[in-house]
């Protein structure tokens, strides 16, 4: 049975130093929450809007790939 994943990490194991913070895949960035600084993927059409961390709750906007 695969173990679930742990806060940083993403649901195919690798971890937040794997994939760098707006690296992009199809159809989802990578982004970490300024207030937890926890690992989310959103889509991309969420880009610069504000979402909320589904870990500490906090609203933030998205920001673009670097």
């Amino acid at each position: 049975m695969a173990k679930p994943p742990f806060a940083g990490e993403t649901p195919s194991g690798e971890t937040h130093k794997d994939l760098p913070e707006g690296e992009q895949r199809p159809g989802n960035v990578l982004v970490q929450c300024p207030h937890c600084s926890r690992f989310l993927w959103v889509s991309q059409n969420q880009i610069g809007k504000k979402i909320r961390c589904r870990y500490c709750y906090e609203w933030f906007t998205v920001p673009p790939p670097s």
